[in-house]
This record gives C-alpha cells, sequence and structure tokens, in this order.
C-alpha cells in the first residue's frame, strides 16, 4: 500500500518544467555544461557499478548453490553450471574493476574541476574586494599625500598651541620698565646707606663749636 499525499501528474506542468529546463540548458555555458556532462556521467559510472556489483554477487551465489548440490547430491550437470556461474561473476568483476578505475579517473577529474572553479571564484572575489577597497578610498579622500598634509597640519597646531602656552605664561607688565625701577631702587638704597654712614660719624670740637657759633650779622 502506498502512504502519504499522492502527487496528480499534471502532463502541462511536466511540460512547462521541461521547456524550463530547455531554456535554463540554453543559457549555460559550454564550460557548465561539460560540467554538468561530466557529472551525469560521473553518476552514471556509480549506478552501473553497483549493479556489476550485484550481479557479481549474485552469481557467485548461485554458483556457491550449484556446487553444494553437487557436493551434496551428485547431479552431474550443477558443476557445470556452477563453472559457467562462476565465469560470467569472474567477467563482471573484471568490468567491475576497469569501470572502477574510469570512475576514480572522472571523479578526479571533477575534484580537479571544483578545485580550479572554487580558486575562479576566490580570485573574482578578492577583486571585487580590492576595487571596493579602492573605491572606498578614493571616495574618502584617502591618500599618502593627504594623510601627509594632515599630519603636517596637526604639527604646526601643535607647535602653534606651544607658543600661544608659552605666552600665556608670561608675567604681566613690562620687564624693561621693571628693570628701570630694580635700578633707581637700588640707587635709593645706596644713598640711604651713605646718609646713614655720615650720621654716625664723630664730630671734631672746632666743627661743633663753627657749627654751632651764631652767624655774624652782615654790616
Amino acid at each position: 500500500s502506498i502512504t502519504g499525499p499522492v502527487l496528480k501528474f499534471n502532463a502541462k506542468d511536466a511540460d512547462a518544467d521541461a521547456d524550463a529546463d530547455a531554456d535554463a540548458e540554453g543559457k549555460l555555458s559550454d564550460a557548465d555544461l561539460a560540467l554538468f556532462q561530466l557529472r551525469m556521467t560521473i553518476q552514471r559510472q556509480r549506478e552501473s557499478i553497483l549493479r556489476l556489483q550485484e550481479s557479481a554477487a549474485q552469481l557467485r551465489r548461485e554458483a556457491a548453490r550449484l556446487h553444494r548440490l553437487w557436493k551434496s547430491q551428485g547431479f552431474p550437470g550443477c558443476k557445470a553450471q556452477a563453472l559457467a556461474q562462476l565465469r560470467r561473476a569472474k567477467m563482471l568483476e573484471k568490468a567491475l574493476e576497469q569501470r572502477l578505475a574510469s570512475l576514480s579517473t572522472l571523479e578526479a577529474c571533477l575534484h580537479q574541476i571544483e578545485v580550479s572553479d572554487w580558486q575562479r571564484e576566490h580570485l573574482n572575489a578578492t577583486k571585487v574586494a580590492a576595487s571596493a577597497m579602492r573605491a572606498s578610498r578614493e571616495a574618502g579622500g584617502l591618500s599618502v599625500d593627504a594623510v601627509d598634509e594632515v599630519m603636517l597640519d596637526v604639527e604646526e597646531e601643535m607647535a602653534a598651541g606651544d607658543a600661544i602656552g608659552e605666552a600665556l605664561a608670561q608675567p604681566l607688565g613690562d620687564a624693561a620698565h621693571d628693570a628701570d625701577f630694580d635700578e633707581e631702587l637700588d640707587a635709593f638704597e645706596a644713598e640711604l646707606r651713605r646718609e646713614s654712614l655720615l650720621e654716625d660719624m664723630p664730630v671734631a670740637p672746632g666743627t661743633a663749636a663753627a657749627s654751632a657759633a651764631p652767624a655774624a650779622p652782615a654790616a
């Protein structure tokens, strides 16, 4: 009995699918078509190998059965039939070895083609990535000269900032004017020291009497 949903076959849908497949095959390139044919050949080889393996195994089983009949019951024709079945099995096994070798070669070719396709896709993707990176850099105005110019501007601005900081750190007022004040103060202090020394010196007696006598009146 058949279980599960039953699918109704529609001839129009089948024809439409066939036409779509034909259109798709018409759009395939020669390389894609050759790759498709190679894969189909490999699939057919695998199916053929499975059939040969099953046929050879069945012939060997039949040969063993006939051989047992001949050994157990002594039927004269069983031995000849067993030998014939064994010969056919060996022929199939030889053909099977050839098919296996051919399949191995085809699979190696398919693997190399797939590797080449991957390498081509990888190369194309790398080219696209490089173009995208170049476009992004050019859109952003990035270049070695632009970076050098920006770094030079940064250095100039940093130098200007240092100069501004040094100017802000200078004391307020005129330095030359302050130096004049310092010289004037030094001279004034020197004068005060001289006057202090004169006051501390002893006075001679004659000098003291003369300085103490009143001045003569004018005639």
